[in-house]
């Protein structure tokens, strides 16, 4: 994509009342709202996240991800691949924090009303532009199904 056809995508700039207008508003579990042409390598995803429900732990090798709570409230735990001790931190509106690529993370939330909305930015894209999932169990499935493709692949 060239930079006349950025201006004019969806992944033209977006003023900061309106992204936090989205992210307050957005009841999906994964929103991908955009890959930037403007910051090569990186896509902007909302989180909207219940009482109890949790990103699942993960660990992005090649991938940065930072985080920015603008409501509700939960916990983000993290853990290192080099055996360092776990650790686990309260999370509300206006936290935010950077998860280096090959460190194991989750967030979890804990509150009910409001529900946990964050903004994440993944250095580079982690998922595909426009991708959707409702629930975490969609998610957790669409995850499961690329595992399993790439698995095959592999064979």
């Amino acid at each position: 994509m060239n930079n006349i056809e950025c201006m004019f995508s969806r992944a033209a700039a977006m003023p900061p009342d309106e992204l936090t207008r989205a992210v307050l508003q957005n009841t999906d579990f994964r929103r991908v709202l955009r890959t930037d042409c403007h910051v090569p390598r990186a896509a902007t995803q909302l989180v909207a996240m219940c009482v109890h429900d949790d990103t699942g732990a993960e660990v992005h090798e090649d991938t940065a991800q930072y985080f920015l709570v603008k409501d509700g409230h939960g916990r983000a735990e993290f853990a290192s691949s080099a055996g360092r001790a776990s650790y686990s931190v309260a999370i509300g509106p206006g936290s935010a924090w950077l998860v280096p690529p090959g460190v194991q993370h989750n967030v979890i939330a804990n509150s009910a009303q409001p529900p946990l909305k964050l903004l994440t930015i993944y250095f580079p894209p982690h998922h595909p532009p426009d991708r959707v999932d409702k629930t975490h169990a969609d998610a957790q499935e669409r995850e499961a199904q690329k595992r399993a493709a790439a698995a095959v692949a592999r064979v």
